[in-house]
């Protein structure tokens, strides 16, 4: 090995001869850094650390007994000494309060509900397609016919169904409207 290298944690971390060492799989690794070790003392620290992260470090699990928690628990109970009376009392707070939350949440539901099916009603778009060898007849709001020929597709905005989108081939009856004299575009 040559001193001029850093010998810090990162270095030892990724040197393989290293890790067969703290691993004891290599005898000849082994050897090496049991040598290397006794004479380079000053790194000793951060050789142990290496040493302690590849090898994984295993911690002690020390968990209270049953009866320890048990104690616990009857000390803090007996520190918040809680009567009956109160305790109804936050009972039946607790139950009128869940009523008006869920009254308030169900009142939110119903007009979020109406509002967006209002939104989606007013504002969506109508899309009809066919498939290979497919052929359907549609009748469109305005009373317009339409025959839609295999792998093709329509579409138009609900507000305003005499302007479509076309992808493929469709026949037209097209009713007029005198009254407006309202236009039918299709856009392929």
């Amino acid at each position: 090995m040559n001193k001029k290298h850093k010998f810090d944690l990162h270095y030892f971390l990724n040197d393989a001869s290293f890790e067969n060492w703290a691993k004891g799989l290599n005898n000849n690794d082994v050897s090496y850094w049991n040598s290397w070790i006794q004479k380079n003392p000053e790194h000793i620290e951060t050789v142990h650390n290496a040493k302690s992260i590849i090898t994984g470090i295993n911690f002690n699990q020390d968990y209270p007994s049953n009866i320890d928690v048990d104690h616990a628990l009857s000390k803090v109970l007996d520190k918040i000494d809680i009567d009956d009376s109160s305790t109804k009392k936050m009972k039946k707070v607790r139950s009128l309060n869940t009523v008006l939350f869920s009254t308030a949440a169900a009142v939110l539901l119903i007009l979020i509900s109406y509002s967006s099916i209002t939104y989606f009603n007013e504002h969506s778009t109508t899309v009809h397609k066919t498939n290979y060898g497919e052929i359907i007849d549609l009748k469109l709001p305005d009373g317009t016919s339409v025959v839609l020929n295999g792998n093709s597709e329509i579409s138009y905005d609900n507000d305003n169904p005499r302007l479509l989108n076309l992808k493929g081939e469709a026949y037209f009856k097209v009713k007029p409207i005198p009254s407006t004299n309202a236009k039918f575009w299709v856009i392929t």
